[in-house]
């Protein structure tokens, strides 16, 4: 497996302030603001079409960024990308799910299809288990909260685990601009 997720939301590479650095990129995760070097955010805003590792590095490389694998490091250590290290469930206890596009549903007539539509008119397909557990995300619990809720609609020939299929799905769903990624709230601190 090849993950590569970014998390946070963008808040653009800026001039300066007294809490922010010059040129410095901007990235809310969670109720932080984090403060990362103009390359180090260019990586992570290009990690966003959820790209295999070796097609970003290689991204880098052309840009002329040096070291781009320990920018990566660097960018996981602060909790901003999600790669294959860590294990699935301590990453979904973790992280939230922020729906940004909009679910249009399934129509007026009855269909195993449901559709979202992502940021820049993307028009994705979703099963019902994807739909649904979009319909519930907040932006803040963690994606683990929602696996018993949505695993009796998971249809009984898909044998792949909660936390499988909804990683399988991420890379797809944030290509299309329809979820971010955010660091979620901890379970009973409000």
């Amino acid at each position: 497996m090849d993950l590569l997720l970014p998390v946070g939301t963008p808040g653009g590479i800026n001039s300066g302030s007294a809490e922010i650095p010059g040129s410095f990129g901007i990235v809310r995760l969670g109720n932080r603001l984090i403060c990362i070097e103009a390359n180090h955010y260019r990586l992570w805003l290009t990690a966003a079409s959820a790209p295999r590792t070796s097609e970003l590095i290689a991204w880098a490389v052309e840009e002329g960024m040096t070291d781009p694998e320990t920018c990566l490091r660097d960018l996981e250590d602060a909790q901003l990308l999600v790669t294959d290290r860590p294990s699935l469930t301590s990453v979904a206890d973790r992280l939230a799910i922020r729906l940004i596009g909009d679910l249009v549903g399934n129509g007026t007539t009855s269909s195993p299809h449901f559709f979202a539509v992502g940021r820049k008119n993307n028009k994705i397909s979703l099963d019902q288990y994807f739909f649904d557990l979009l319909l519930r995300t907040d932006g803040v619990t963690p994606i683990s909260s929602y696996f018993d809720s949505v695993d009796s609609i998971r249809q009984e020939h898909d044998q792949r685990n909660s936390i499988q299929a909804l990683f399988d799905g991420i890379p797809l769903l944030l290509r299309a601009g329809v979820i971010r990624l955010d660091a979620a709230i901890e379970r009973g601190a409000q």
